[in-house]
């Protein structure tokens, strides 16, 4: 029924996402694993090797640190796609719009997923859920990457693919397999009803290779944008408004404190002590 497709920071994925797998999933499934332990692939080739394996109605691409909550997740994946037809990409956060310059999906304000974040072992569950329907669905933009699916007639009848001649490393792939189904004439979604837990380790994935792909998606996809979906413009402009204001209110608030802070005895007898050392360092 799905195919789960990982590529592999090891040789083999860890037993403990083996077994969270196994044990939630409620659906026959294969799992593809591409080993990428040597790094000899980016993403999208290693991707595309998994899409020639991968064998059922459904392509589930996962990284290997995640951890899936959802019993019977897989059951609510068929269903979601089985409801609606046009889904080209499910997943579990998304954008619902991309504007006219270079950026990604999380750039705007106005995004839906329901996940838990754990970085270095901290656990938070975040929440950007106004947007769902009834049925636990968010028409977006484009899905990230963490974990997403994707029917298998989209590779085989469609002919989409991960763009490995113009990108290479580890960016952009969702961003840009999410507008090639755009293309297509489908439409990606969000969905509230399956809760990933993403390990995050401390590492800044914006670095100059990101934003290289940034450039690269850019310069392939400006004709098509802007962009948006699941959202009335208003609300969009609503959204801009009240992030901006957010903004606002946080640069007040630290200015707020600081000029507290500057006005206390301690403050003032602080820098009237290490007033000498000043003048020295003028010297």
């Amino acid at each position: 029924m799905i195919s789960i497709l990982i590529c592999s920071r090891t040789a083999d994925i860890p037993p403990r996402l083996r077994d969270n797998i196994s044990a939630t999933i409620g659906v026959e499934y294969e799992l593809v694993v591409i080993d990428n332990s040597q790094n000899r692939y980016s993403i999208f080739s290693a991707y595309n090797r998994g899409v020639e394996q991968a064998k059922f109605p459904y392509f589930c691409f996962m990284h290997d640190d995640i951890v899936i909550h959802t019993s019977d997740w897989g059951k609510k994946v068929v269903s979601h796609f089985e409801r609606r037809k046009e889904i080209g990409c499910l997943g579990i956060l998304g954008g619902h719009y991309m504007p006219n310059t270079p950026a990604y999906w999380g750039d705007v304000p106005a995004i839906s997923g329901v996940y838990i974040s754990n970085r270095n072992g901290v656990r938070i569950t975040r929440r950007e859920d106004k947007y769902f329907t009834v049925n636990n669905e968010a028409d977006v933009v484009a899905c990230d990457g963490v974990w997403f699916c994707i029917p298998r007639k989209l590779f085989v009848d469609d002919g989409i693919k991960f763009d490995d001649e113009l990108f290479s490393g580890f960016h952009y792939y969702d961003m840009d397999i999410c507008f090639r189904i755009l293309q297509k004439g489908y439409v990606n979604i969000v969905i509230s009803d399956v809760l990933i837990e993403h390990i995050e380790g401390t590492q800044n994935s914006m670095n100059e290779n990101f934003y290289s792909a940034q450039k690269i998606f850019f310069e392939k996809w400006k004709h098509d944008l802007p962009k948006r979906a699941g959202v009335e413009i208003d609300v969009l402009i609503s959204d801009f408004i009240g992030k901006y204001l957010e903004i606002l209110g946080a640069y007040h608030a630290i200015e707020n404190e600081k000029n507290r802070i500057t006005q206390t005895k301690a403050y003032r007898l602080g820098k009237f002590l290490l007033k000498p050392f000043s003048v020295l360092r003028k010297k």
